[in-house]
């Protein structure tokens, strides 16, 4: 199941914006707690997941952290790091040789 709010990785989500949306909101809240999985970490494991996908593409990694909603290019390389053990750039050389 898609969580339209993973659509739109690069919006920031206020009370307001979702209100309307509110019972698909908690729709997919509901589920994924029920997968035992915070929101917020569901979250940066489907950045994660799209930012795979455009990197394997070979996509700058400026243009990806961008597309999945990083402020920096920093930031994005640390959450890369700290979720695959190393960074973007040795992840795909390594898989590429």
């Amino acid at each position: 199941m898609l969580c339209w709010m993973m659509l739109e990785m690069t919006a920031r989500w206020t009370i307001g914006r979702m209100l309307p949306e509110w019972p698909a909101v908690l729709s997919c809240v509901r589920f994924r707690l029920r997968q035992a999985c915070h929101l917020a970490v569901w979250r940066q494991q489907a950045r994660l997941f799209a930012a795979l996908e455009m990197l394997a593409q070979s996509k700058s990694v400026t243009e990806v952290a961008i597309a999945v909603g990083y402020d920096s290019v920093s930031a994005f390389i640390e959450m890369f790091r700290t979720m695959l053990g190393t960074t973007p750039q040795t992840y795909f050389r390594g898989r590429r040789s």
